[in-house]
């Protein structure tokens, strides 16, 4: 009886310990080669829309946000883009919320909000924001399989690879993604089947 009872410890501290691990896994970035630590700060969010913005009369999304507003702006996907997105998919706006309510529903579940997540910061003190897109560059043209079957498995969509660098891919997280941008873009790298995988920093929180 007493081993099995130790057993039952060991497993249980096993599965916490799996289920800690795969969480702290993520709070990392690649910085100029090397693994470096980062820590969430959920209190801030980036947060992608579908409607548009108009802040000289803020429409359905941007005013439920309105009063924790800090920060808004517009990602144009690359027009050297080879891509089958449809025109008025290439254009997204974004805001960027301070919000303290851990009781308020949960932002993704807005029908307005296309993909949020949370902010980042280091051990220094610097803030580390990152849209939903991720970069992929690949060894060769053979490994699109590759990249195609992780996209599929953790539900990212490819929105195409650049004209004059074709081995470039642009890769994009929505709220039904397996990950935030972040979290994928380090599935990605720590594949290790890739050449370069590189987060899309925003400009003001780039690391």
């Amino acid at each position: 009886m007493p081993n099995k009872a130790i057993n039952i410890i060991l497993f249980m501290y096993t599965l916490y310990f799996l289920n800690n691990y795969k969480v702290f896994a993520n709070d990392f970035i690649y910085y100029r080669g090397e693994k470096k630590e980062i820590h969430k700060v959920d209190t801030k969010k980036y947060i992608l829309l579908k409607s548009k913005i108009d802040t000289n009369n803020p429409g359905k999304s941007i005013a439920l946000f309105s009063d924790k507003l800090i920060d808004h702006g517009t990602i144009y996907l690359n027009l050297n883009l080879n891509t089958i997105v449809p025109p008025k998919e290439k254009i997204k706006e974004w805001i960027v919320i301070q919000t303290e309510d851990k009781e308020a529903q949960p932002i993704k579940d807005n029908e307005e909000v296309l993909y949020e997540s949370s902010f980042y910061c280091t051990n220094d003190g610097d803030t580390i924001g990152v849209s939903h897109l991720f970069y992929v560059k690949l060894k060769s043209e053979k490994d699109i399989d590759k990249l195609k079957q992780i996209a599929v498995d953790n539900n990212i969509k490819i929105l195409g690879n650049n004209k004059y660098m074709p081995l470039w891919f642009v890769l994009a997280c929505d709220k039904n993604s397996k990950g935030n941008a972040l979290e994928m873009a380090n599935l990605f790298n720590e594949e290790q089947e890739f050449d370069m995988v590189k987060p899309d920093y925003l400009l003001e929180y780039t690391p």
